[in-house]
């Protein structure tokens, strides 16, 4: 488990959480419009939440 959250948290570190997740992130599965990658984005966000709690 450790080595798998590693890179995650490393890539993470890197960029502001808010901005880097919601805003670009979000106005991209917008404009696509794929409710899949919608749904998929938005536990990516809840686990990346859960890792900084």
């Amino acid at each position: 488990q450790g080595s798998e959250r590693s890179p995650r948290l490393w890539q993470l570190k890197k960029r502001p959480l808010g901005r880097a997740t919601v805003g670009p992130g979000r106005t991209r599965k917008l404009r696509s419009g794929n409710k899949t990658s919608n749904i998929s984005h938005y536990f990516y966000e809840l686990t990346l939440l859960a890792l900084y709690l």
